[in-house]
């Protein structure tokens, strides 16, 4: 089943593009359409699973085109892109999240019109002028009409630009209020919220603003993994806390969607772990295992989360020789035994948006 994403652009020389993105189970096809011009410009193409692969190795980490679509959207939606223009070819280039893959870069080819096409375009182009003619010309008269309103009636112009200047300050008030550091609805560590706004945005991301919005808590929405996936998959990067009966809190930060329907894991290197009694954060050495996306598990990264073994969302398992090879440093993370299964007090997923 095809999916579309269209996104509006701007080439250099102010000419309006839409970039439209559709997906089948097979292939991503692009296509530009110029807007504004007097003959209609399209750019197309269509690139396979494994032409994307090729072209950046980024995503040889992804096992469907659907899976790359949804990056590629995400990458989209968040990132300035940038657009390089011939007479007969354009390239998109969008920037990639994995310090060794820098972008990639999508060649479009020029449709060419035929003569029909072009006078049929040009026709249509007339068609709307001349509709926008009479558009304007009833618009001119409305705008007569208020001009003579407006001089039979007393307006304080002042007033009006000091109210003006009012809402403008406090839009930038509004707007410097949001840039603070905002507290985390965690019952978790809401007596040491110094935890979120010192380590945790440092860790995730310093140089953005980072809002959190809860997803799922263990004592409301209950302990079934389902209702986890329910509530928590395919929603973007994700913050989990875990809290043990032993009040030690400790949790897994991942750019990656959870998604119980891939039934395996999914890679990268931005994934980490942290310990926040002991104020530590853990990355990755390897880039294999970052989290496990199954439907009989919670949020699961090798070795350390929700896996089969746990019968609920209540237990975590915890393997400290296995989490040596995946993590830095990860050596003291836990007194426990390796492959334990603990219970835990409380669980709390947040998604992690960085504006």
């Amino acid at each position: 089943m095809e999916k579309q994403f269209n996104i509006g652009l701007e080439t250099d020389r102010n000419n309006e593009y839409l970039i439209s993105f559709v997906y089948d189970d097979c292939s991503i096809v692009i296509e530009a359409n110029q807007e504004n011009d007097i003959i209609k410009k399209s750019f197309y193409n269509k690139f396979t699973f494994e032409e994307i692969q090729k072209k950046c190795g980024y995503f040889i980490l992804f096992s469907s085109i659907k899976d790359i679509f949804e990056e590629l959207k995400l990458r989209l939606e968040k990132e300035k892109i940038s657009i390089q223009e011939t007479e007969t070819n354009m390239k998109i280039i969008i920037p990639l999240p994995v310090h060794n893959f820098k972008e990639i870069i999508f060649d479009l080819n020029q449709k060419s019109l035929n003569e029909n096409e072009k006078i049929f375009n040009l026709t249509q182009l007339i068609l709307n002028q001349n509709k926008e003619i009479n558009e304007l010309k009833n618009e001119n008269i409305k705008l007569k009409d208020e001009i003579n309103k407006l001089r039979d009636e007393d307006i304080n112009l002042k007033n009006e630009i000091n109210i003006i200047k009012e809402k403008i300050n406090l839009l930038y008030k509004v707007k410097e209020e949001k840039k603070k550091i905002d507290n985390l609805n965690s019952k978790i560590i809401n007596e040491n919220e110094e935890y979120y706004n010192i380590n945790l945005k440092k860790w995730i991301n310093p140089s953005e603003n980072i809002r959190a919005e809860l997803l799922y808590r263990l004592s409301e929405n209950g302990d079934s993994i389902s209702t986890f996936h329910k509530l928590c998959d395919k929603k973007g990067p994700t913050l989990t806390i875990f809290h043990l009966d032993d009040n030690n809190k400790f949790g897994i930060y991942t750019p990656l969607s959870w998604d119980s329907s891939l039934n395996n894991r999914k890679d990268d290197l931005e994934t980490f772990i942290f310990h926040l009694n002991k104020e530590q954060k853990f990355n990755k050495s390897n880039i294999s295992g970052s989290i496990y996306c199954k439907d009989n598990y919670g949020p699961y990264t090798y070795y350390l989360g929700c896996n089969s073994s746990c019968k609920s969302m209540r237990q975590i398992y915890i393997h400290l020789d296995n989490m040596k090879s995946f993590y830095e440093n990860c050596t003291n993370f836990l007194s426990c035994n390796n492959g334990e299964i603990l219970n835990l007090k409380e669980v709390e997923v947040f998604k992690i948006i960085i504006e």
